[in-house]
């Protein structure tokens, strides 16, 4: 026959830290396996077993000592504490709803509380007559963590739980972190067009508007504005001085066409009875001028010395070339003067003949 007498012996060879538990008939020896293990009740064996804490394990109120708090998704959770300095890790379980509830602030010197959530909110509450101190001052007496808030950081004062830090992980792309009132703060991606501004001194994001243009004046915006419905080039300069932006449009695009002219022609001496023009036209990129012209003296009257074919506008610099064409095939040159071309042969003789015809091109700066 079994023995039915209870042994009243307790587990040999024991070690240190063991625990021994009657499992009805004898003593057993409780002997932990892995460090920050607990005893923890099985009512189907009604025995205690080693191990950690798991989500579930602790039920709506947690004592002091703790240093970790889970909150499933069946609700609530209340942290009490003493006058001794508590570190609680709270972790979330479940997509439900949670609460929990602080403790008195003047019961704590210290309390450093970690809120980690998986899915589904976090309400954080204080009790009657307390709140938490933000850091940009308010007071309320409720926080609602949302799903992947990042943590929360608290600390007594003896009134108030202080909110150290306020941070929740950005859900947008191209959200942008700033300080504003003393804490972190976000700044949502701004819409297609924007540009990042300066509103009483914190980054927003808004369209442009004519006064964010003030140092480009209002002849210069208006030159813009007809280049655009043209589709013409603007030569854009800057006035260091004047601190100001000025603006002129170019011919009809970037390479416009060029512009035919009737030039004035007289001898640098005398005066030519007559001469007939072939093409003369200029082209104007800027201050940039590219010149041609033919001239043809029919009778050259008293002149005499060097043809001057004017511009319709003055020349700081530059020069022209070209030849005779119909009687000697001279090479010529052109210098710039004010509004006129002084054309002389290579060798600085005259171009005042009758039958002489110029062919005449050139490259200057305009005034």
């Amino acid at each position: 026959m079994p023995e039915t007498k209870a042994r009243t012996n307790l587990p040999p060879n024991p070690a240190r830290g063991d625990l021994a538990q009657w499992d009805g008939y004898e003593w057993r020896r409780l002997h932990a396996t892995g460090n920050r293990q607990i005893p923890i009740y099985n009512l189907p064996t009604h025995m205690f077993v080693p191990q950690t804490l798991q989500p579930g394990d602790v039920g709506t109120s947690v004592a002091t000592g703790w240093n970790r708090l889970f909150v499933t998704s069946a609700g609530r959770a209340l942290l009490t504490a003493d006058m001794s300095p508590l570190n609680v890790l709270v972790e979330t379980g479940g997509s439900g709803a949670k609460v929990l509830t602080l403790p008195p602030p003047a019961g704590c010197n210290v309390l450093l509380l970690i809120v980690v959530t998986s899915s589904g909110t976090l309400t954080v509450n204080t009790n009657a007559g307390e709140a938490l101190q933000m850091p940009d001052g308010t007071r309320p007496t409720t926080k609602v963590l949302p799903a992947l808030y990042d943590q929360l950081l608290l600390l007594s004062d003896g009134i108030d739980w202080v909110v150290i830090n306020d941070t929740a992980i950005f859900t947008t792309d191209g959200d942008i972190l700033f300080r504003s009132g003393g804490h972190s703060a976000r700044l949502p991606v701004g819409s297609n067009g924007q540009v990042l501004k300066v509103a009483g001194g914190l980054p927003t994001y808004a369209g442009l508007v004519s006064t964010d243009l003030s140092d480009f004046n209002e002849a210069a915006q208006d030159a813009v504005g007809n280049a655009l419905v043209d589709s013409a080039t603007i030569d854009f300069t800057y006035n260091d001085a004047a601190n100001q932006i000025t603006a002129a449009v170019l011919n009809a695009g970037l390479f416009p066409a060029w512009t035919a002219y009737t030039p004035l022609v007289a001898p640098s001496a005398g005066t030519i009875t007559s001469y007939t023009l072939g093409a003369c036209r200029y082209l104007l990129l800027g201050k940039l001028c590219f010149w041609y012209a033919v001239v043809t003296i029919t009778n050259v009257g008293t002149g005499s010395g060097a043809v001057l074919i004017s511009l319709p506008f003055n020349l700081n610099a530059g020069a022209a070339w070209g030849r005779e064409s119909a009687v000697t095939g001279q090479m010529l040159f052109g210098t710039p003067s004010g509004n006129l071309v002084i054309c002389g042969t290579y060798n600085n003789g005259g171009t005042v003949f009758t039958n002489w015809a110029l062919n005449m091109t050139g490259v200057f700066e305009t005034t």
